[in-house]
């Protein structure tokens, strides 16, 4: 595995585990969701999500103003 990929496991691991116990669990149910999805489910799931991120950006940039 290329050490830039390592690094980018390392921190979201270093994220996952400043979650709440609750929110780990939410966390990890998504993830086996996306595991077990079909190859059209998962890209359903992976438009969902970054719609979601763009959003909630853009209400960071909205709020800040």
């Amino acid at each position: 595995m290329p050490s830039s990929l390592d690094a980018r496991i390392a921190a979201l691991m270093c994220r996952f585990s400043q979650l709440t116990p609750l929110a780990q669990r939410r966390f990890t149910e998504l993830l086996n969701a996306y595991l077990y999805a079909s190859p059209a489910q998962r890209r359903r799931l992976r438009l969902r999500w970054q719609a979601q991120q763009f959003n909630e950006c853009d209400d960071d940039v909205k709020n800040s103003n």
